[in-house]
């Protein structure tokens, strides 16, 4: 099985790869793939916190190794745009390669609007050109 050193290891990854050794032996390579986005996000606030947690996407992109990213964006009160929480917001128990379907978030501001993207991952994320894909919750925190 030398002959799989001459294909491309992208060709591996992103899709199926059928290789013809030049002994004549033909090579399958299954496909896999980047985890859906996670479904049924669920949000509970609760002052200046909230409680995250979430169902495992519909496609695990064929591999058992899917872990999660909690990503907070702070948001303008008028709607507009969003930008990443400062190093003070807490997440835990933290906010990347989460083996469980669910997070706390804590240290957030009293009446702000906050944006939350619940990424899902695997081995072959890191090696794909397209960003992870997340499902996203929005809330706003209540007074302190």
């Amino acid at each position: 099985m030398i002959c799989v050193e001459n294909a491309l290891l992208q060709d591996i990854i992103f899709g199926l790869l059928n290789y013809t050794c030049s002994t004549g032996i033909t090579l399958t390579v299954v496909f896999l793939a980047v985890p859906s986005a996670p479904l049924n996000v669920i949000s509970s606030v609760n002052e200046t916190s909230v409680s995250l947690e979430w169902s495992e996407p519909r496609d695990l992109g064929g591999r058992g190794d899917v872990v999660y990213n909690v990503v907070c964006k702070k948001c303008l009160h008028d709607g507009g745009s969003c930008a990443r929480c400062d190093d003070n917001v807490e997440v835990s128990p933290r906010r990347l390669g989460l083996a469980e379907r669910q997070a706390a978030v804590r240290n957030l501001q009293a009446h702000t609007h906050y944006s939350f993207e619940i990424q899902a991952v695997n081995g072959v994320s890191p090696k794909s050109p397209s960003t992870p894909q997340y499902a996203t919750v929005n809330i706003t925190t209540n007074q302190a």
